[in-house]
């Protein structure tokens, strides 16, 4: 075997291996998951294509295994596209994190908290509360305006700490809710800045809502006499 054999044989097989290792551990960020699969489709395709014509025109004892490439080439060129469009890459996990106050940090009756959130699924909102066991106190929608990833910023209003009382600590926790947890915190707000009454909602009374699972960053507060 010379060396001009070799290289026609290991060209297709080279090809797939460079394709798959493309496609599982270097994605192009630029590229989108239907513009991955065809163009990595077709180079694969290519590949094919362009080994058996060289296998056909190359008089030698290797022509038949060029062309056993070749069959192999095609039938990945059938199977993996099916494959990937029908195990799509899973959508990366949100990351919601407060940057202002600090864990443990001290607070007054008004703040303004900060925060950064990236992947962000549709049709979703990320509100603070305000915890104490057994009662929920939404503190305010704080979804980036203009994109799902980026810095955020929410004024709140913690209440004030009455004559005699001492300073208290409770948590703040930044969570994803959907459309319907969402209804059920703004009509709680809105309710509230009408009776000036700020009771918190019973737990049990969310439905579907579990703090542990749809909190993505809490921290623990002590809010001092302003």
């Amino acid at each position: 075997m010379n060396r001009r054999d070799l290289i026609v044989i290991l060209e297709p097989v080279v090809t797939l291996a460079v394709f798959i290792i493309a496609w599982y551990r270097i994605p192009p960020p630029s590229w989108d998951f239907t513009t991955r699969s065809v163009v990595g489709s077709l180079v694969v395709l290519a590949a094919a294509i362009s080994g058996y014509v060289l296998g056909i025109n190359l008089k030698s004892s290797y022509s038949k295994i060029l062309k056993f490439c070749f069959i192999i080439l095609i039938v990945c060129f059938i199977i993996l596209p099916t494959y990937i469009f029908s195990n799509p890459t899973k959508p990366a996990e949100p990351v919601i994190r407060i940057t202002y106050p600090a864990n443990f940090g001290v607070v007054h009756a008004t703040e303004y908290i900060n925060g950064t959130s990236q992947n962000l699924p549709p049709n979703s909102s990320i509100w603070l509360i305000k915890y104490i066991p057994g009662l929920y106190y939404p503190l305010g929608n704080a979804t980036p305006q203009h994109s799902p990833n980026g810095d955020w910023l929410r004024r709140v209003d913690f209440g004030g700490i009455d004559v005699g009382q001492d300073n208290r600590s409770f948590e703040i926790h930044v969570v994803l809710v959907n459309e319907t947890i969402q209804k059920i915190f703004d009509g709680y707000m809105n309710n509230s800045l009408k009776t000036h009454s700020w009771d918190g909602i019973p737990a049990h009374t969310v439905p579907d809502f579990n703090l542990d699972k749809v909190s993505y960053c809490a921290i623990t507060v002590t809010q001092v006499k302003s």
